[in-house]
């Protein structure tokens, strides 16, 4: 603590706050106010929110729920395809896709807790570990687009919008 005391406001601080942060990017670092500068949540059927005079885009996962549910669901379960596939089409038909994504993220977490169970059970890890693996990889995948707003919306409607 002292030696903070000492350095504080002396040359040498200036020149230990100059160094890059143990070489991580800029883009990786943890912002200094998180919220600040980021949309409210909302979840509605319409692509874009906003007033007459601004248009802001709703908050979006980086990538489609469909783009992993559907390959999941080949293996474990044909409602998680089925589901997955429900929402390719609510997607490229621009309505909210968002009780397919919920639904598919219980099933996940489902099949998460029985094959776990059946690890715990068998202490066998093919197939049981893996498939709880992969069910948790993908309820943490589902919590992900649920939480960031869900799926992007399709590349005609953010091709339409105004650029800020």
């Amino acid at each position: 603590m002292a030696l903070a005391a000492q350095l504080y406001g002396s040359a040498a601080a200036a020149a230990y706050r100059r160094l890059p942060l143990y070489g991580v990017p800029s883009s990786c670092r943890w912002p200094r106010t998180p919220l600040a500068a980021l949309p409210k949540l909302s979840i509605s059927t319409g692509g874009m929110e906003g007033d007459a005079d601004t248009v802001t885009q709703k908050r979006s996962a980086k990538i489609h729920d469909f783009c992993l549910g559907i390959p999941f669901g080949v293996a474990p379960g044909l409602a998680t395809l089925f589901l997955g596939t429900l929402s390719l089409k609510f997607w490229r038909s621009g309505k909210s896709s968002f009780i397919f994504i919920l639904g598919q993220a219980a099933i996940s977490a489902v099949l998460a807790w029985k094959y776990s169970h059946a690890y715990i059970l068998t202490n066998r890890i093919l197939p049981w570990a893996f498939y709880a693996s992969l069910s948790t990889a993908m309820a943490c995948f589902y919590a992900y687009v649920l939480l960031s707003g869900g799926n992007p919306p399709p590349k005609k409607k953010m091709a339409a919008t105004p650029s800020s």
